[in-house]
């Protein structure tokens, strides 16, 4: 649009000068050379950047390391802000879970908190997260600082990642409980999983007002954006798809030291994740 003004106000000034060079009228010439190098001297040092600091906005992405190849100092997940647009005083705060899928191919990104997925909430991950001191290009990182990566073994996030006697030791585990209640056996449309992180964006006012989302479930949320990343890509989600579940386990009361060392420090982790997801899915057969 500013494009057209400018071209719209030489082809007048152009109409004007040979109307006025044949009544040779030049100091009227002189003042509107004046007046157009004063308009585009006022857009290109005022307007334009003032459109810009308040109507532009940052283009967040994010990026993951392969979890199986993390070694020690590597930065293993990074968000940028690619733009010129700053990203002012808000929070980032980052949430990782383990979702295994039932879904028939790749883990929608979108749609994660579903009936077809189980999810297990990782805390620890996030405690190594530090801000650059950024406001654009590379904002914040999480870096592995121990020797030990607790997800070496999940190499490929295959079902079969988790031994070919899952299956057999979730039926195993419904018969110790049973007793009577005739629990389903385990369904075998589990197909893989993967390591998600939620980042979530806002200001620290929203941030607090965000901790009684459980029981305001009606707070405006216009200021939050939460994206999920793994390490093929980055969605942005459903804030409150995201929020209800977040709130409903209570996730930040993990975030301690014990938590730290409960992923960072774990040399069992991947035992443990096999079997809270056994639990877990004993847990929805039990409901069906």
């Amino acid at each position: 649009m500013i494009t057209l003004t400018i071209v719209g106000l030489f082809k007048y000034f152009i109409i004007m000068k040979n109307i006025l060079l044949h009544k040779k009228h030049f100091e009227v010439i002189e003042r509107i050379i004046f007046l157009v190098t004063f308009f585009i001297t006022i857009m290109s040092a005022v307007i334009l950047p003032v459109y810009h600091k308040f109507f532009d906005q940052p283009n967040y992405n994010f990026t993951m390391n392969y979890p199986a190849g993390w070694q020690q100092g590597d930065r293993v997940f990074n968000i940028y802000n690619h733009s010129d647009a700053e990203i002012g005083p808000l929070k980032f705060q980052n949430r990782a879970f383990m979702v295994l899928s039932r879904e028939p191919e790749t883990i929608d990104m979108m749609h994660l908190f579903n009936k077809n997925n189980i999810i297990i909430p990782i805390p620890g991950f996030d405690l190594n997260f530090k801000r650059t001191g950024n406001l654009t290009g590379l904002i914040g990182y999480v870096e592995m600082t121990d020797e030990i990566n607790p997800l070496k073994d999940f190499a490929s996030f295959s079902i079969n990642e988790l031994g070919e006697f899952y299956l057999w030791e979730v039926n195993e585990y419904i018969q110790r409980l049973d007793q009577g209640k005739n629990i389903k056996t385990a369904p075998i449309s589990i197909s893989h999983f993967e390591f998600v992180v939620f980042t979530i964006i806002t200001d620290a006012e929203t941030l607090e007002e965000m901790k009684s989302f459980s029981v305001k479930p009606n707070l405006n949320l216009y200021n939050v954006k939460i994206f999920a990343t793994n390490a093929n890509n980055s969605k942005q989600v459903k804030v409150t798809d995201f929020l209800s579940y977040y709130y409903d386990i209570e996730y930040e009361r993990y975030l301690d030291e014990k938590s730290y060392n409960k992923f960072w420090k774990n040399q069992k982790f991947y035992d443990e994740v096999y079997q809270k997801f056994i639990e877990l899915e004993v847990e929805q057969l039990k409901k069906q």
